[in-house]
């Protein structure tokens, strides 16, 4: 009996119409996960109606493209393409365009080293504009806040040793962007813009 589960799970009969359907989409290379969609049936569903119909079965799902979807090469290949075609070209725009997700491409463009760096936000465009002279070799004198007098705009440096008393924050005017004053700014985050930079 040719018979599949319908979306509430009852057992439905598969018409001629459908098979005929079903046997165009077979001849057009379509696949059981394409073929799925059209009836909103599992992909299970279309591979066992057409081992089950003979008419089907005769038509059978096209080996190429099983290989090709297996292999995942041609998509790859495609992705490569855009990448090398448009480099100035998003991940998200070349996955809409080929009908896949930023994520993988990212991964194909990785594993052709085609891994591109993303492009700054603006707000941390402004902290690196604000902080690039060099570290100076002395420190500003703090001014050694308390936290409960700490406000929001001044610098979040630890300055002495928790344990003992006169421990306190620098509390100097902290920069744009940042909970940091330049100096200590730059003394936290000078091996990381080394790195970036390399």
């Amino acid at each position: 009996m040719n018979m599949h589960f319908g979306p509430s799970g009852a057992v439905v009969r598969w018409e001629d119409e459908q098979k005929q359907i079903i046997a165009k989409m077979l001849k057009d290379g379509s696949t059981a996960r394409e073929i799925a969609a059209q009836f909103s049936v599992t992909r299970n569903s279309i591979i066992g109606i057409v081992g089950r119909d003979k008419a089907l079965r005769e038509i059978g799902f096209s080996r190429k493209s099983y290989a090709t979807r297996k292999s995942g090469a041609s998509k790859a290949e495609q992705i490569v393409g855009a990448l090398k075609a448009n480099p100035d070209a998003d991940y998200d725009g070349i996955a809409a365009e080929l009908q896949t997700v930023p994520v993988y491409v990212r991964q194909v463009a990785r594993r052709y080293h085609l891994l591109r760096a993303a492009p700054r936000s603006p707000s941390r465009q402004r902290k690196r504009a604000a902080f690039s002279e060099p570290i100076p070799d002395h420190a500003p004198p703090p001014r050694v806040v308390a936290l409960v007098a700490l406000k929001t705009n001044e610098c979040l440096y630890p300055i002495g040793d928790p344990k003992e008393a006169g421990f306190g924050f620098c509390g100097r005017p902290a920069g744009e962007g940042t909970r940091y004053c330049a100096f200590h700014h730059r003394l936290c985050h000078a091996r990381r813009d080394v790195e970036e930079a390399a």
